[in-house]
């Protein structure tokens, strides 16, 4: 269907008609359920923590990292710092 004052790109016309798939939207916003955030060595941060959308995992875990420092450096032990990271981070 013609738009009127529209002049179509001769080369983005080109592109559409040369096109064999289409895009198919994707859930990035979900991540399945994980029961356990950290152990005694290992924490979660960033993507592998959070569902985020393209571009934001660099920035959810720096913002983790900050919220496990300070959780670590307020508390008595490790595993008090671990559960309030946690406590504080999981949605």
């Amino acid at each position: 269907m013609p738009i009127p004052g529209h002049r179509p790109e001769p080369q983005a016309l080109e592109i559409i008609r040369a096109t064999t798939q289409l895009h198919r939207p994707t859930l990035m916003h979900t991540l399945a359920e994980v029961p356990v955030w950290h152990d005694e060595h290992v924490v979660l941060v960033g993507d592998a923590a959070h569902p985020v959308g393209a571009g934001q995992g660099a920035s959810m875990a720096i913002e983790d990292a900050v919220v496990l420092a300070r959780a670590l450096a307020e508390t008595d032990s490790t595993g008090e710092g671990l559960a309030e990271y946690d406590r504080l981070r999981r949605p």
